[in-house]
């Protein structure tokens, strides 16, 4: 990752993982651009890559809820046969292609660091170089849900499978840090099949390897709290959870 000097920046926002609960995010940086605390870089996890990509590219968080209440987020995904994964995502990397006008993170007009895990090395990776839609699809990749993305010889995942909300890589660049938590947990009776089963495993160990992050002020919605991870039926009421979370932010 680029070394920046220490203390250079001034907010940072650290965006977890949460699938469509990541649309609460929209909400947090729309309040903070209302309280003229607009962030100077984003480090993302999982969904909270996808809405820091195209927040950095430039889109207003009140256009992206239009956009992905009026997407469906199965679009993105295909059903694969089991090989390294159940599902792919290629879908999501050809969207962010036609979104977004940068093609490498290091072109974004806002600094972002994208999260990864290696299965290779076992363990996370902070990116503010490489190829933007492709890392992004990565860091969303949850392991044995869907298939892993290959690059430059690694074998990438899910960022939250080592680091949910990404506090590290910016913590030493900025004088404050807010990190928004998509993911609070809450116990599940929805476990009908593999793919459910699995997302959960995953959102446990995400939440404990998520406990001793450090931000200033950590934002984390109750009512988020079992809302479900591939459904944006509900875009409007997450961006205001969101927004209702970060509007008294001093």
């Amino acid at each position: 990752m680029a070394a920046l000097s220490k203390k250079s920046l001034n907010l940072g926002l650290a965006l977890s993982g949460g699938g469509a609960r990541g649309i609460a995010h929209l909400g947090v940086y729309q309040a903070l651009l209302e309280l003229g605390k607009e962030p100077d870089i984003i480090a993302g996890t999982s969904a909270g890559a996808l809405v820091g990509s195209l927040l950095c590219a430039g889109r207003t968080p009140e256009e992206l809820l239009e956009l992905f209440a009026s997407k469906n987020l199965f679009s993105f995904i295909q059903l694969k046969l089991p090989s390294r994964g159940l599902l792919d995502l290629s879908g999501l990397e050809k969207t962010l292609l036609e979104l977004i006008p940068y093609k490498r993170i290091e072109d974004l007009p806002k600094p972002l660091v994208v999260a990864v895990s290696d299965l290779k090395k076992g363990r996370v990776e902070y990116l503010d170089e490489g190829p933007l839609a492709k890392l992004v699809t990565a860091s969303s990749s949850i392991p044995i849900l869907f298939n892993p993305i290959e690059w430059e010889g690694r074998m990438l995942v899910d960022g939250g499978l080592f680091d949910n909300i990404p506090v590290v890589p910016i913590r030493d660049r900025c004088q404050t840090v807010i990190a928004v938590n998509a993911s609070p947990l809450s116990e599940s009776n929805s476990l009908k099949n593999l793919a459910e089963v699995a997302v959960r495993v995953f959102e446990l160990g995400a939440v404990d390897r998520s406990r001793d992050c450090a931000p200033d002020v950590l934002l984390e919605p109750s009512e988020l709290a079992g809302m479900p991870l591939l459904d944006n039926k509900q875009a409007k009421k997450l961006f205001r959870l969101g927004y209702e979370a970060a509007i008294g932010v001093h």
